[in-house]
């Protein structure tokens, strides 16, 4: 039999992935009634979510280049207790391409470009991935942002990549290259050709 006495185990318990708002720990005894504080509940830090963005490049950029463009989200503290969402919209001079990694994200496939990430997700770094193509209304710069629903912006949420200024170059031909007569006719063409971004 066991003596008269206070007795005590001491035992550990990590906080894992799964904890959300409280983690409980119950005790329940045999031949025995319970004195006090039976139950524990132990308030759980709140997620801290946030997001930011990158460019794969700084520029300048041409009509027809494609920029890849990635979101990251850092889940952090305990799992999301919401749908994150991220609306990111392509400005003027970009046509959206594709997504070619959408993680543990949900995303549509137009501009603007939507992608949630489910309640429940746990801490940890998420990504999106998507291309945009640098199209003919291209002017100075082209920008892109990004806003959160149920999360911060880090830092750059707001992308702006410089264009390639305009090259114009022209020249200029004769429809024949002579000997002319009088009363012959010539037709010239002058020839223009721009490249990099609209004028």
């Amino acid at each position: 039999g066991t003596v008269p006495g206070t007795y005590t185990v001491t035992y550990t318990a990590t906080v894992n992935d799964q904890a959300v708002v409280t983690v409980d720990n119950a005790v329940v005894g045999t031949n025995a009634t319970c004195a006090t504080n039976c139950v524990t509940s132990t308030p759980v830090t709140a997620p801290a979510v946030s997001y930011s963005k990158s460019a794969s490049t700084t520029g300048p950029v041409a009509v027809g280049e494609t920029i890849t463009y990635t979101l990251t989200t850092v889940v952090a503290n305990s799992q999301t207790t919401s749908v994150t969402t991220l609306t990111d919209t392509l400005g003027t001079g970009l046509t959206f391409g594709a997504v070619t990694n959408a993680g543990a994200y949900t995303c549509n496939s137009t501009n603007p470009l939507v992608c949630t990430l489910p309640v429940g997700t746990v801490p940890g770094t998420y990504t999106v991935t998507y291309t945009a193509t640098v199209n003919d209304q291209a002017v100075v710069t082209v920008d892109n942002a990004v806003v959160g629903t149920n999360a911060t912006c880090a830092t750059n949420c707001v992308t702006s990549t410089p264009v390639t200024a305009p090259a114009v170059s022209y020249s200029k031909s004769a429809s024949t290259s002579g000997p002319v007569a009088v009363g012959d006719t010539i037709t010239y063409t002058l020839t223009t050709t721009v490249v990099n971004a609209v004028t």
